[in-house]
């Protein structure tokens, strides 16, 4: 059993790190700063159990809310991710890189003797994934990736480029196309939340083609 496999039985007990704004979509690498007391030792414990780690954002919260409870709201789709390099620091912090490696729903938050925050998650799976519709708008990214390799040639869209001929499935170009292009939260938790393959794919396209729209030349320009 792989480690990422082993990762992904630990559901059950999922540990969650709360933050504004934070969205980690399937292979995504996310590189992270730890350093408050409870969330070193839950990277202590994740690394020890190669255990999966989930980046949890926080919901906005009215001032009632903030009354009664000392404890933030948490968005209930979170990405799952692994520690792929960690580094821990002589005075105890850490600087790690999370790997995405699914999405998932918190179903409950757990009592727990854990400084930190345990929740009971669900895998959510890929929704037509196999259809026409999501190769059709899986051609059509790709052909949107191509004319923004010819309209902006350079290392920063080769990579991309590159990045995102490693995809095995049109899912997973969604996601790894969408983590490069997409980057305010919002938009990036709707990628996050989108199960349907074709939408998320049309998602990104969108994100594509708007920058595609940004660096092609305009009519003014070509006279």
């Amino acid at each position: 059993m792989s480690d990422s496999e082993r990762a992904l039985e630990g559901l059950s007990q999922l540990a969650i790190f709360p933050l504004p704004e934070a969205v980690l979509l399937p292979h995504e690498l996310v590189p992270l700063h730890i350093f408050e007391p409870r969330y070193r030792e839950m990277t202590r414990r994740c690394l020890d159990g190669k255990a999966a780690l989930a980046l949890a954002q926080i919901r906005p919260a009215t001032r009632r809310e903030r009354e009664l409870s000392q404890v933030p709201r948490v968005v209930p789709i979170v990405g799952v991710g692994l520690i792929c390099e960690s580094e821990r620091q002589q005075d105890g912090r850490y600087h790690i890189v999370l790997e995405g490696l699914c999405r998932a729903r918190i179903i409950e938050e757990l009592v727990t003797d854990a400084p930190y925050r345990l929740v009971r998650a669900e895998r959510l799976e890929d929704l037509e994934a196999g259809t026409k519709q999501a190769r059709d708008a899986s051609d059509q990214l790709d052909g949107l990736l191509l004319a923004l390799c010819r309209a902006r040639p350079g290392k920063g869209v080769e990579a991309l480029i590159d990045h995102a001929a490693r995809a095995e499935s049109p899912g997973q170009l969604a996601d790894r196309v969408g983590a490069a292009v997409i980057e305010a939260p919002r938009e990036r938790q709707a990628l996050l939340e989108e199960l349907s393959v074709p939408k998320r794919l049309q998602l990104v396209a969108h994100a594509v083609a708007n920058l595609l729209a940004q660096v092609m030349p305009r009519p003014e320009q070509l006279n």
